[in-house]
């Protein structure tokens, strides 16, 4: 939403764009804040170390793609759905 409000042109829309995205994460934010203060003490020490394990599973994931996506050819990644795809003639 960011980038979104950056491309405006216009620092007023680009504002509202922030303002109405702000305004929509409202809601959310203060059911997340209400429902975290109404779990117990361990429940919430569990759900921390849960967050900080698929914090760290997330950094791996990203890690190893960045690792495999190392390459200095032209050629997309073999088995790669996405790449193949995009390399393929309209149609085929």
């Amino acid at each position: 939403m960011l980038a979104l409000a950056g491309s405006m042109g216009n620092v007023v829309t680009g504002l509202g764009i922030m303002a109405i995205f702000g305004l929509g994460t409202v809601p959310g934010m203060v059911a997340t804040g209400m429902g975290g203060s109404l779990l117990g003490l361990a429940a919430r020490n569990r759900m921390h170390f849960i967050a900080a394990w698929c914090l760290v599973l997330t950094g791996c994931v990203s890690i190893a793609r960045g690792v495999s996506g190392l390459s200095f050819s032209e050629t997309p990644a073999a088995g790669c759905p996405f790449c193949e795809s995009a390399t393929a003639a309209p149609g085929s």
